[in-house]
């Protein structure tokens, strides 16, 4: 498998990231807020936002830690 060239974040990745987010909230629940059924919906979601992410050259997860990295600069200010 290759890895997709670097690129320059569009607001199609921006849309797909907040979507794969969103999912990823849920899939990702370890306070126990959500049922089990639908973390696994949300975790399928996710992935399927992910796969869309990979397929135009995004990391869904880097960009979850440039996001997060991000939040943490804003709170330090």
């Amino acid at each position: 498998m290759t890895t997709p060239a670097p690129h320059e974040h569009d607001d199609e990745c921006r849309a797909l990231f907040a979507e794969w987010h969103r999912y990823h909230a849920v899939a990702a629940d370890e306070d126990g807020r959500f049922e089990a059924a639908d973390r696994q919906t949300a975790a399928h979601q996710r992935d399927m936002f992910g796969r869309q992410l990979a397929a135009i050259g995004c990391d869904p997860w880097a960009l979850l830690d440039a996001w997060e990295h991000e939040a943490d600069v804003e709170d330090e200010r």
